[in-house]
């Protein structure tokens, strides 16, 4: 099966290959960098599609970290690397469905390292009436 590796210290997003026993402790290997390994991760739906985004679900919880932006729809930024897979109806992986290329005029980088303090929204609590 074939998957994309959003590489957010090379500034790419590149193919490889996934063994199809794959299982989710396999997900860390292709999150860690060289900043920050990964402990806990999250997947993004993709909307409109059966894709998945994997990332760093901590990806904020350190003092720096590489950050990409996702331009579907809304932008989403997200931090560390990214796995990109499909699944299918029983929620097994499977290779993607938009292209490599669909996801590299989508994605972008940030030029260097990111001040992580910068992108945390404190949480907003509203009072019940």
């Amino acid at each position: 099966m074939k998957g994309y590796i959003i590489d957010s210290n090379l500034k790419g997003v590149f193919p490889i290959d996934i063994r199809s026993d794959m299982d989710y402790k396999d997900i860390y290997k292709y999150l860690h960098t060289d900043v920050k390994r990964v402990s806990a991760f999250d997947a993004v739906r993709v909307r409109g599609t059966n894709d998945l985004i994997y990332v760093d679900d901590e990806g904020l919880l350190t003092r720096e970290n590489y950050m990409f932006v996702f331009d579907h729809l809304d932008k989403h930024h997200l931090f560390g690397n990214g796995l990109i897979l499909g699944t299918d109806t029983e929620g097994e992986s499977m290779t993607p469905e938009m292209s490599l290329n669909w996801y590299r005029d989508k994605i972008t980088f940030a030029d260097e390292l990111v001040l992580c303090e910068d992108y945390l929204v404190p949480p907003v609590f509203v009072p019940i009436k």
